[in-house]
């Protein structure tokens, strides 16, 4: 398996471990220990440390929080991908407290990739939509 394709399976291992609560921790083996990250965790250090913040945040807002892949595509060391976020709002999430409404959100994120793990991600999602969606816009 060349290294574009070995970037895709562990993208995709790591997204079956994030919608599966049991094994959800299992998604930061995605992750360098030095990530660096671009989008949503302003404020929050880098590297993983960072990143297992964010997300253990996130989980604890959301109930059921499920990303489906709408589209992959790889070049060299980067992976894009297009997707939809779809949860329950319960908790604090983005300053808004829970509002227990469903949502579902487009998002992308790009990965750049060394020696089989992510060592670089750019992120982005339609906030306004969310923010719509939970009726705090």
């Amino acid at each position: 398996m060349d290294s574009t394709a070995r970037n895709i399976a562990t993208l995709h291992k790591a997204l079956a471990a994030f919608n599966d609560p049991i094994n959800r921790e299992s998604y930061f083996d995605l992750y360098d220990e030095h990530i660096v990250l671009h989008g949503y965790t302003d404020g929050l250090p880098q590297g993983l440390t960072g990143l297992k913040t964010y997300y253990r945040q996130v989980w604890a807002a959301l109930d059921a929080p499920h990303i489906s892949v709408e589209d992959i595509v790889a070049s060299g060391d980067t992976v894009a991908c297009r997707y939809i976020l779809s949860a329950t709002h319960t908790g604090l999430f983005m300053g808004i407290p829970g509002t227990h409404r469903q949502f579902s959100v487009n998002g992308m994120t790009f990965l750049r990739f060394a020696n089989g793990r992510c060592v670089e991600r750019w992120q982005g999602m339609d906030r306004l939509s969310l923010l719509r969606q939970l009726d705090a816009a």
